[in-house]
């Protein structure tokens, strides 16, 4: 574990010790990252001392699809919030973890090749102490903190329990898969069985959330039949039908 009082980005430190041959294992935490990211390139951005910032180097040797690692890393941090006292956290398709609708934490899950195979970054944000902090509104619409949510847990204990929480769900998905997790999964996950809209590729895709299959994927149903989507931005449909991308309307 590297402790460190700001730094660029954990993601970058920890893709930097890969392609040193740094073990899997190693873990940075920061209090303050100067350019922090997530998905898709977005900034997250976050002012010191409020937040849970932290990156894990993993070394995959299973036969798991690396796609479904962010549905298994988001539901072990919403188990470690709950164990260090949090509330009940539910999970949004493919990596956000939500307390009342609005987002609490995030994954980003990087890869690359190195020399000793294939490395894994696992980064890990949770919003802690929002009370008294300048939070941008337009953030606070759409997301939340555990302190705003009856927390008043330590940042210590609640790194502890997500990190343990992480390697118990590492191993179990590095042995069997997500097949393992993924009705513990569901258990969780916002809108099964509503209507969604997915923002992937050139055309949005609007039908009723099934679930996710053993990869991982959102699987839409429409009058078009089922669609399997490995990536995109979910959010509550719009009322349409299903549209595959590239079909006309």
């Amino acid at each position: 574990m590297r402790l460190l009082a700001q730094v660029g980005s954990t993601q970058d430190l920890i893709l930097a010790a890969a392609r040193q041959g740094e073990p899997e294992g190693l873990c940075v935490m920061a209090d303050r990252q100067v350019h922090g990211r997530g998905r898709a390139g977005r900034a997250w951005q976050a002012p010191p001392g409020t937040s849970l910032m932290l990156s894990l180097l993993l070394r995959p040797s299973g036969s798991a699809p690396i796609a479904s690692l962010p549905l298994v890393v988001g539901l072990a941090v919403a188990r470690g919030i709950e164990a260090a006292g949090g509330p009940p956290v539910s999970l949004k398709w493919p990596n956000d973890c939500l307390i009342g609708g609005r987002k609490v934490a995030g994954v980003l899950i990087e890869s690359l090749w190195t020399e000793e195979g294939e490395a894994v970054a696992v980064g890990v944000g949770c919003n802690l102490f929002w009370e008294g902090a300048h939070v941008d509104h337009a953030i606070a619409l759409e997301a939340t903190a555990l302190d705003g949510e009856g927390w008043r847990g330590s940042g210590d204990k609640l790194a502890a329990e997500v990190l343990a929480s992480l390697n118990e769900h590492y191993r179990s998905w590095s042995d069997l898969g997500f097949a393992a997790l993924r009705q513990e999964w569901l258990e969780r996950a916002e809108w099964i069985g509503e209507e969604v809209l997915v923002a992937s590729g050139s055309l949005p895709l609007v039908g009723r959330l099934e679930g996710v299959d053993d990869e991982g994927r959102l699987i839409l149903s429409g009058p078009h039949g089922p669609v399997a989507i490995a990536a995109g931005d979910l959010s509550p449909g719009p009322g349409a039908s299903l549209r595959p991308t590239g079909q006309a309307g």
